[in-house]
């Protein structure tokens, strides 16, 4: 059974969309890892959606729930959490070598966390703002507002 009939099996279309969004933007060495682990993926996708849950205003999305205007996010989170579990993999196999004066040195997870940080500044970033221009997005648009919005935007533009 090929990867695509196993998604359509088990995946729903935005699980299978958001999966492939972040295999997409993701750069070879990570893509190879996890080509075949939609599940993974999909696993990490769940705690950035869990994240976002946390980050005031608190909120209660799933992956099915979640509105499309924070699959930035989504997708930076999940390069986040691919980064940081890689590197956990591969604290294992680092290594360094001493023989008569030179070294050799084999550290991908010094190298991966320096980026990893940068993503999660990233990520981290994108989701307070997304919230926050949310909260504003939804109070603003509610009909106890609307008059003083259309009043305001008249007024700003010299109607």
């Amino acid at each position: 059974m090929g990867d695509s009939q196993r998604e359509a099996l088990h995946f729903t279309p935005r699980e299978i969309q958001l999966v492939r969004d972040c295999k997409q933007v993701m750069s070879k060495p990570f893509y190879i890892e996890y080509q075949n682990d939609d599940e993974r993926i999909l696993a990490f996708i769940k705690l950035v959606v869990g994240d976002i849950n946390y980050v005031p205003p608190l909120t209660d999305y799933n992956i099915n729930t979640i509105p499309p205007f924070f699959d930035t996010a989504i997708i930076l989170g999940t390069q986040m959490y691919s980064m940081l579990f890689l590197a956990q993999k591969w604290t294992m196999n680092d290594f360094s070598y001493n023989e008569g004066g030179i070294t050799f040195t084999f550290d991908r997870v010094g190298s991966i966390s320096k980026v990893q940080e940068k993503f999660l500044e990233l990520y981290k970033e994108k989701v307070q703002n997304i919230k926050r221009n949310q909260l504003h997005a939804l109070t603003l648009g509610t009909p106890r507002y609307a008059n003083q919005l259309g009043t305001f935007i008249r007024l700003a533009i010299g109607g």
